[in-house]
């Protein structure tokens, strides 16, 4: 029983505000740093020259495990971003949400069996893929959900569960968790509050959602990392990263070391 992942890593989206030039990126990563985060996701901003975005991830001791990056980069020049991802040292790639130009039944479809191809092509490059999903994904279209269809028709790249999205889309997630491990090897955390009467995104172990199954099944699956993230903030988007850091840390220890 495997009880313990990698690590808790950070997800970048949560503080693009912070990385427009080379110098807030370098700015950013030594803040992620202090907070205790060693890893994190690449998302928000351009890779840019890859070269000098590992130099700067190196210089200030952040390894960057895995990035989102447009689907487009995927379709016009794969050489680049498989280079991109070899010079960062990256282990995936990943899509963050499924372009607006397939949001139908057909496009769905299309865009599963296109992607599974690429996934393909970057497993024989030593690099894996990963789709990140939304809420809209577990909406039933003709009686199944998207979510199910995107399962169904690919093999090769992996699910980057988001564990607020797959509880918005009225889901269970550690049920989720445990049902499709196969496809599972990173994750992102993610809590959820009302706000006026609607929801949204808070620091992890903050909110509403039960995390005890949720990191129980986590935990007991080959999910290597766990990437925090909040796509807004209420206050400072660091200040959230470090909350939801000592209260990961804190419940790592107290319950799985």
């Amino acid at each position: 029983m495997k009880k313990s992942i990698k690590s808790i890593g950070a997800q970048l989206y949560t503080v693009r505000d912070f990385m427009k030039t080379p110098k807030d990126i370098e700015n950013t990563f030594m803040k992620i740093k202090k907070i205790g985060y060693d890893v994190v996701q690449f998302s928000g901003t351009p890779i840019g020259d890859a070269r000098e975005l590992k130099k700067i991830a190196d210089d200030t001791g952040i390894k960057i495990i895995c990035t989102h990056i447009p689907y487009t980069s995927f379709q016009a020049d794969l050489r680049k971003v498989i280079e991109d991802h070899h010079i960062l040292g990256a282990t995936h790639a990943g899509v963050g949400i499924l372009p607006g130009n397939y949001h139908s039944k057909e496009g769905v479809l299309e865009f599963t069996k296109e992607f599974d191809s690429i996934a393909k092509q970057l497993k024989k490059e030593g690099l894996g893929a990963t789709y990140h999903n939304h809420r809209f994904e577990f909406e039933k279209v003709d009686g199944k959900r998207t979510f199910d269809t995107i399962i169904e028709n690919s093999t090769t790249f992996s699910l980057m569960l988001d564990t607020f999205w797959v509880h918005a889309g009225g889901a269970d997630v550690a049920e989720f968790i445990r049902q499709h491990k196969d496809r599972l090897e990173l994750v992102h955390l993610k809590d959820m509050q009302i706000v006026d009467n609607k929801q949204d995104v808070c620091e992890v172990m903050e909110g509403n959602m039960y995390w005890e199954p949720i990191m129980s099944e986590i935990l007991n699956s080959d999910i290597e990392y766990a990437f925090v993230e909040q796509d807004s903030c209420h206050r400072d988007p660091f200040d959230c990263l470090e909350t939801s850091y000592k209260n990961l840390k804190k419940y790592l220890e107290t319950n799985h070391e």
